[in-house]
Order: C-alpha cells, then sequence, then structure tokens
C-alpha cells in the first residue's frame, strides 16, 4: 500500500498581482492531490517435489493493483480517477534438452569427418506467455462546470520464446497484442466482458524477431553477428483509418574481439597459440636460472661487472 497526500498555495491571486495570505487563503486558491495505491502479487518461489505443482504454480505468476487519485486545483479544476490493474504471466519449464545429431552417419568418412557431430535442438530454450488488464474511469470537472467522463479497459496479450537451433545460433522471437472494449459516459465494459471470453478490438501490434551467430574459430578470436526485425500495427481511433500505421525495421551487426594478450604471449588457460608462446618463455628461463645456479658466485659477480 502506497499513499501519498500534497497540498499548494499559490503566490499571487491569479490574474492580479495581490499576494496570498496562506494563514487565510481561501479554499478556492488552494491545490491538493491524494493518491492510494494498492499492490499484491502470487508466485511460488520454493521448488517442490510434486510434479503437478511444478508445472502449475511454480511457474505461475499474478499481479494485482489498484489505485484511486484526486486532485483539486484552481487552475484545471477538479478530477477523479480509478484505476484496476491485473497481470498474469507463465513460462513453461522447458529447455532445449540432449538435441539430436543428424549427420552421425558422416563420422567416418574422411574429409566430412571434420565437421564432427554437431546437434541440432527442436526445443525450444523458454517459452512464456503473459496477459494484462487495465480498466480507468475518469470524472474531470473545469473551473467552468464542464463534466468530461473517460473511461477505458485495454488488455495486452503477450508470447516470447527462445531456440538454440545448434550451439553458435540462437533465435529469438515475441508477439504482443492490445485490444480494447468500447466505452463512453453511457456504455461501460470491462470485467463481466472479458470473463465471457470477448478480448476486444485490436488496436496494436508488435512483433519482433532475432537471431544471433556466434561461431568459435580460435581461443584468441570471437565474432559475433546479429539479426534483429521489428514489425508494428498500431490504429488506435478504430472509427477512422487515417490513423492507422505500419512500421518495419531491419538491423544488421557484425563484431569481431581479438584478444591480443593471448595472440602476444599472455596467460591463456585454455590452450591456443598463446598458450604455448607462454609456456615457451617460461621453459626458456627455468633454463637459466639453472645455468646460473651452476656458475660459482665470484665468477658470476666477475662475469656480471665485465
Amino acid at each position: 500500500m502506497n499513499y501519498t497526500e500534497s497540498h499548494g498555495t499559490p503566490k499571487f491571486i491569479p490574474n492580479t498581482d495581490v499576494r496570498v495570505d496562506r494563514d487565510n487563503a481561501a479554499d478556492s486558491l488552494k491545490s491538493f492531490t491524494r493518491s492510494v495505491t494498492y499492490t499484491t502479487s502470487f508466485s511460488k518461489a520454493k521448488q517442490s517435489k510434486n510434479p503437478i505443482v511444478g508445472w502449475t504454480l511454480e511457474r505461475l505468476r499474478l499481479d494485482w493493483d489498484r489505485s484511486d487519485s484526486k486532485t483539486t486545483s484552481f487552475r484545471t479544476g477538479r478530477s477523479v480517477r480509478k484505476s484496476t490493474g491485473a497481470s498474469s504471466s507463465y513460462e513453461f519449464p522447458t529447455s532445449k534438452g540432449r538435441g539430436i545429431a543428424p549427420i552421425w552417419f558422416l563420422r567416418p568418412v574422411p574429409v566430412l569427418s571434420l565437421l564432427g557431430s554437431p546437434r541440432v535442438y527442436l526445443k525450444p530454450r523458454s517459452l512464456r506467455v503473459g496477459f494484462t488488464a487495465d480498466e480507468s474511469d475518469d470524472v474531470t470537472r473545469t473551473p467552468q462546470h464542464q463534466t468530461t467522463i473517460h473511461r477505458a479497459f485495454t488488455m495486452g496479450q503477450s508470447l516470447t520464446t527462445g531456440f538454440d537451433i545448434f550451439d553458435p545460433l540462437a533465435l529469438d522471437f515475441s508477439r504482443n497484442h492490445t485490444t480494447i472494449h468500447r466505452a463512453d459516459s453511457l456504455n461501460k465494459k470491462g470485467w463481466p466482458e472479458l470473463l465471457s471470453g470477448d478480448l476486444g478490438r485490436l488496436t496494436n501490434v508488435q512483433q519482433t524477431a532475432g537471431a544471433r551467430y556466434t561461431p568459435s574459430y580460435a581461443s584468441w578470436l570471437q565474432p559475433n553477428f546479429t539479426y534483429s526485425g521489428a514489425y508494428t500495427w498500431s490504429h488506435p481511433n478504430l472509427d477512422n483509418r487515417s490513423n492507422e500505421s505500419i512500421s518495419n525495421n531491419r538491423t544488421l551487426g557484425a563484431d569481431v574481439t581479438l584478444d591480443f594478450r593471448s595472440i602476444l604471449g599472455g596467460e591463456d588457460r585454455s590452450g591456443g597459440a598463446g598458450a604455448a608462446w607462454t609456456e615457451l618463455r617460461r621453459t626458456r628461463r627455468n633454463q637459466a636460472m639453472r645455468k646460473q645456479e651452476l656458475i660459482p658466485p665470484k665468477l658470476l659477480r666477475n662475469l656480471q661487472s665485465h
């Protein structure tokens, strides 16, 4: 629960140069804001040995919030806003698994055996679905006594998934829908229609897809290639098709990281050219130290002085 309240008094009377006596100011000159918010959520973190619980409660998350706010101002008048929101998400218990090796029979072939036995993963790495519903009720009354009522009921559906087709390649996909119920001062729709299965009219679609390819050639070379595409369709005003919009975006990226420490002979525990060069330098240093141990100290000092 969160509660906030604020009071304000102007320094001058509106449209005049007369200062306001803040101790005896009229209520019509004061501004007042009060907001009360309630929030609750449900999720199960501790793993259960029961498979049914593991497939249901442990993968489910529920959230609910309620907000009531009231604002009074000599400039804008009076406004009252009430909003209620609920959301849920479910993450399927999935993983890419062990995969399959479709070209295992090519291992005996001399040249093709260099490819090894790459594995293909058909199961998704992750799969998540979500749903949100938000209801708002706004009533505004201007200083000229004009009343405006605005009601809205918005819902959202989302799907997010990812695949690792094979080790260097990863794919990601997400899609989001936004729907609304028509509502005005005389016609209010919301939770009863939702519970009956009516998701309203579609007003917005967002879809993104991406790919990431990170091959491994050597310990000192790390290339990274990416691709992303985004599609958006929006039609906020269903009565006017001139407000409909569509956009597409495509992005390609590539970057290469070089580990100069490994190339030039730095410490490299993963093996490769850098590790071999480091080991060679260590061997030569040890041999030089052994030669110094075999020379008498007096003779070594004479050699170093010359």
